[in-house]
């Protein structure tokens, strides 16, 4: 009796199981074009003694709505930091960052932004004017004082 049931809930857990796969797979099958099936982070990087760079979340858009990334600006130094909304996003094609903009290139806003010692600052960036249809690593990128960069790596990974 006891073997009985056993089987019946380990039958039942394979059930289950099969049914979460199925369900996976159709939820991917039923994605837009387009749109990614997996993004990993896995680098931030600094040439501004102090000043940091999270991703803080990302949507990929529809027809109404442009895709858009979050980036938490960190402000661990002793000074004041100042920054505008202008930034990149690169692809890495041969182990080199190359802009992925669509067109002749882009317009950013001429707003300035301060960041005061200690704080953080959640941006979000439309990333309507990239091509980014391509599996494989991205980098967002700023240059504040138009010489040194920050940066976050990720990697998209788009349905065969």
């Amino acid at each position: 009796m006891g073997g009985k049931i056993l089987a019946w809930v380990l039958a039942v857990i394979l059930l289950l199981v099969g049914g979460a796969v199925l369900l996976g797979t159709v939820s991917l099958s039923g994605l837009e074009k387009g749109e990614p099936v997996g993004i990993t982070l896995y680098r931030t990087g600094s040439e501004v003694d102090g000043i940091f760079l999270e991703m803080d979340g990302y949507s990929w858009g529809t027809k109404q709505d442009p895709s858009v990334l979050a980036v938490r600006w960190i402000n661990k130094s002793d000074r004041v930091f100042t920054f505008g909304a202008d930034f990149a996003i690169l692809y890495k094609e041969k182990d080199e960052w190359v802009s992925c903009a669509k067109g002749d290139g882009l317009f950013a806003d001429a707003i300035g932004y301060q960041l005061k010692p200690g704080e953080e600052m959640r941006m979000e960036y439309s990333l309507e004017v990239f091509d980014m249809t391509r599996s494989g690593d991205y980098r967002f990128r700023v240059c504040p004082d138009g010489e040194h960069a920050l940066w976050v790596d990720f990697a998209l990974r788009y349905r065969d």
